[in-house]
């Protein structure tokens, strides 16, 4: 007997027309085999066809209906697959589904088998996210067991999560639920977890009712303790007193260290407020320098804290000055502070972070790489602090680094790029599952007042920016190395691979890890132009990489292309690009650089172009249309002006991230451009998309060799001259000494960076 056709025979080869005909006509002799009808979904789904339907309604029909659990879960799954690329993603497998479910349950004769049918049910909705399917599963479950009060609490919870807003269906279904639980007093079985009442009370804002369980158990949560914290509070506020002045002769060293450093908190609060003058600002930078270099000394006498406060006020200072200034050599100093702050004590993280801030702000990304990586960032911890050295880092140092070059092989991998970033992508996925499974395990272990944090964790993992900025990175630093890629099944975890997906995002970037005196240094060194790396950056981004992708046949972030050019020029229109005076005001709007700006049009005009050699319908209307774009494409690549950025004086790494940025941007457009397997465009459109490439071709090989020539003029000698430009400032800093030591692991780091250009 001949086998039975499967899906994944036809996937390939991509003849799902094949497939159909050969469960047709298997079909006429076995018109209710399940298996044949499955595999026929499929393949329907697969080319889009209306006839998906009937066949559902085929398998519907069948009697007894079905019962076996393999056979629902592959037609579940034959369901669910042709929705993975819908957004938003739909609560639900649809009706046909849940009747057939529905129908299983109830033709199965024994009550336990009933209840496992239905509970399978539910978790796979659960891991699959589709709440509705879910919280109608439960309502199953609780007519089989209507005693059963996990159950009950776990309907009440999905029946909230279904609600838009405090007025529709699902939240008056809710709330009546929470309240005939808090009647029955359902709290009083101590064995159950009952915080979701005291939950959906504080979600629908429900005061009375939050009065009503005041004392009792289900008020134990976090969204009833937030509800509280939220009301209204009494508060005064006293004024702060200045600190006295304490004369270091009467008092112990560190009473009177304590003292200072409370007075140039103060006085930096006041600098700041009042926009002082930079003389002002270096003053104070120099003062705290000093009282720094005393207190790691005797002076100290085992206060941890203070010193650290020191240093902090004075980077803080020196990063001020250099916002002020644009000079990066105070950035250079305040560096060198923090590295000797953790001589003195190597446990004071936040040194390691904002060392990392500094670092990729001083494009010298293995030193950034080998602070971030000493912080030991674990799993969801990437979430907060992940963008800290992963935005942009593609371009500072897309390669591998040689830092820990001599340690075991695990070291060196955290200091590959490429590596870190798709363990970094895994920790998402593997995170998700995790959670995923704890929440469809809920009617096993009974802690249904998790689900509603479970449910927002995995909701914010999903739409997480730092997860996008990261795949982004990814992707660019395998365009940066001309490698190939292998993140497609991570991407596939990220949901729909739309536009709108991309851009729906949670951002849940902490910038407020390390110190803060009234200065975020954090945000700081991180916005360009005052404005914090966005939406905008992602489009530019996803931009890039379809061009990139369609030119190269890979699968792109985004399959909407269009879309994706219609939301950036949308975009652009909100904050009226056009009447901008310059570049670097348009590109500060959006939080880029100009580089990042003008490389982001470049590649958006490229991939306009891409789409129309990848068009199946190109006419010879559209042949005009294309050599236009191909011009246009031209005009973007001469407005980054790449010679103007070789014949610019470079001083160590000033110029290494507007390299980096023109190369990406050089990269997309080659790759777009490319007609050697496009048998339909000929003429001068053809000669004009050659000419093109060969003109981006040779900005690459300026580009190359400008970078090593960059290699050839740094020297630890040039970094110190750098560091010590400033007289008042080197003296302040010269007793703290190791300066030349840094000077050399500053240069070492710089001419690894433009190692990736090369």
């Amino acid at each position: 007997m001949a086998r039975y056709p499967a899906f994944d025979d036809y996937k390939q080869s991509g003849n799902y027309q094949a497939g159909i005909q050969r469960c047709d006509a298997l079909l006429q002799r076995k018109p209710k085999d399940v298996q044949l009808l499955t595999t026929k979904l499929s393949l329907l789904y697969a080319i889009r066809s209306h006839e998906a339907q009937r066949v559902l309604e085929q398998l519907l029909a069948i009697q007894p209906p079905i019962q076996g659990q393999q056979e629902l879960i592959a037609i579940e799954d034959a369901v669910t697959d042709s929705q993975r690329h819908v957004f938003p993603q739909p609560w639900t497998a649809g009706p046909s589904v849940a009747k057939l479910w529905e129908n299983a349950v109830k033709a199965t004769p024994s009550a336990t088998q009933r209840f496992d049918t239905g509970s399978l049910r539910f978790e796979r909705a659960v891991m699959d996210n589709r709440i509705q399917d879910a919280q109608q599963a439960l309502i199953q479950l609780k007519v089989i067991q209507p005693k059963n009060r996990v159950v009950y609490m776990a309907h009440a919870a999905f029946t909230q999560l279904l609600s838009t807003s405090n007025e529709d269906l699902q939240a008056r279904l809710a709330i009546g639920l929470a309240r005939k639980a808090v009647t029955e007093k359902l709290d009083n079985d101590q064995s159950l977890d009952c915080r979701v009442p005291g939950q959906v009370f504080a979600l629908q804002r429900s005061e009375k009712d939050l009065e009503s369980i005041s004392g009792r158990r289900f008020r134990d949560s976090k969204q009833v303790f937030d509800a509280h914290r939220s009301r209204p509070q009494n508060s005064t506020h006293g004024i702060e007193k200045p600190v006295a002045v304490i004369d270091p002769s009467v008092v112990p060293a560190k009473e009177w260290l304590a003292a200072e450093v409370s007075m140039l908190k103060q006085n930096f609060t006041s600098i700041i407020q009042s926009h002082c003058s930079t003389d002002v600002l270096r003053s104070f930078a120099t003062n705290a320098m000093s009282l720094f270099r005393c207190s790691i000394g005797p002076l100290s006498q085992g206060a941890r804290r203070l010193p650290a406060d020191a240093c902090f006020l004075g980077v803080s200072a020196l990063v001020r000055l250099w916002e002020q200034t644009d000079l990066t050599e105070h950035l250079l100093r305040a560096s060198f502070l923090l590295e000797r702050l953790l001589v003195y004590d190597e446990h004071i993280h936040e040194a390691r972070l904002v060392l990392t801030y500094l670092y990729m702000r001083l494009g010298l990304g293995s030193l950034a790489m080998k602070y971030f990586t000493s912080l030991r960032v674990k799993g969801i911890q990437q979430e907060t602090v992940g963008h800290v050295i992963y935005t942009r880092l593609s371009l500072v140092h897309p390669h591998d680094s040689r830092w820990n070059s001599e340690g075991a092989e695990a070291e060196r991998a955290h200091m590959d790029p490429v590596a870190q970033l798709l363990r970094a992508q895994a920790d998402y996925v593997d995170e998700e599952e995790s959670i995923a499974g704890i929440e469809a395990n809920i009617l096993s272990h009974g802690q249904t007042g998790m689900i509603f944090d479970l449910q927002e964790l995995r909701d914010h993992l999903r739409s997480s920016m730092t997860r996008r900025i990261m795949t982004l990175e990814r992707r660019r630093c395998c365009r940066m190395q001309q490698v190939k890629i292998t993140d497609v099944d991570t991407i596939q975890q990220m949901g729909p691979r739309t536009c709108q997906n991309w851009i729906k995002t949670v951002d849940m970037r902490d910038f407020a890890a390390a110190f803060d005196y009234g200065y975020n240094v954090e945000r700081a060194l991180h916005a360009r132009g005052g404005t914090l790396p966005g939406t905008a950056w992602l489009l530019y981004g996803l931009a890039a990489d379809a061009a990139w992708c369609l030119g190269v046949d890979a699968p792109p972030l985004v399959q909407d292309a269009e879309q994706l050019l219609s939301v950036i020029e949308a975009l652009k229109k909100s904050i009226s690009v056009e009447d901008v005076p310059s570049t670097e005001s348009a590109a500060s709007r959006f939080g880029l650089t100009s580089a990042e700006f003008l490389a982001g049009e470049a590649a958006c005009r490229a991939l306009t172009v891409a789409l129309m050699l990848h068009s199946m319908n190109m006419t010879e209307f559209d042949g005009d249309h294309l050599a236009n774009a191909v011009e246009s494409v031209r005009a973007a690549v001469e407005a980054i002006n790449v010679e103007m950025m070789l014949s610019t004086p470079d001083q160590v790494t000033d110029r290494l991230f507007d390299c980096y940025t023109a190369a990406d941007a050089c990269y997309a457009v080659f790759s777009a451009c490319d007609v050697r397997n496009n048998d339909r465009i000929s003429g001068p459109v053809m000669t004009s998309l050659r000419s093109l490439r060969d003109h981006v071709k040779q900005l690459l090989a300026s580009l190359h060799g400008h970078a090593k020539q960059q290699q050839t003029l740094i020297f630890p000698d040039v970094v110190v001259d750098r560091f010590q430009g400033d007289a008042q400032m080197s003296l302040a800093l010269q007793g703290f000494g190791g300066i030349g030591e840094f000077c050399k692991g500053v240069a070492a780091s710089a001419r690894e960076g433009w190692e990736g250009i090369c």
